[in-house]
């Protein structure tokens, strides 16, 4: 993607895992450890719920314009001639 197309903002919004994974690890016991991913899945669930109509529309978009197959949107190396051939080849793989 273009680096001005708004794609550094989703990255900039992304939760830094590396960050989450080190908390964790942090933690000596089995019962912080718990708790901790507990907090995590619940917090991680409720954005993801939130997130869901932004991710459904998106698909909607890709869907309606076939924005799969355009090298202008897609990385011209993983462009696909519709919408279920990404997922039948990573699904192969």
């Amino acid at each position: 993607m273009k680096p001005c197309d708004g794609s550094w903002k989703a990255t900039s919004a992304t939760p830094q895992f590396s960050a989450i994974v080190f908390e964790y690890r942090k933690l000596n016991t089995r019962e912080a450890r718990v708790a901790f991913v507990d907090t995590f899945l619940k917090t991680w669930a409720y954005n993801f719920e939130q997130s869901w109509p932004v991710i459904y529309q998106t698909l909607e978009w890709v869907e309606q314009d076939k924005l799969y197959a355009d090298p202008r949107v897609i990385d011209p190396k993983e462009s696909y001639t519709d919408f279920k051939s990404r997922g039948a080849v990573k699904a192969a793989v």
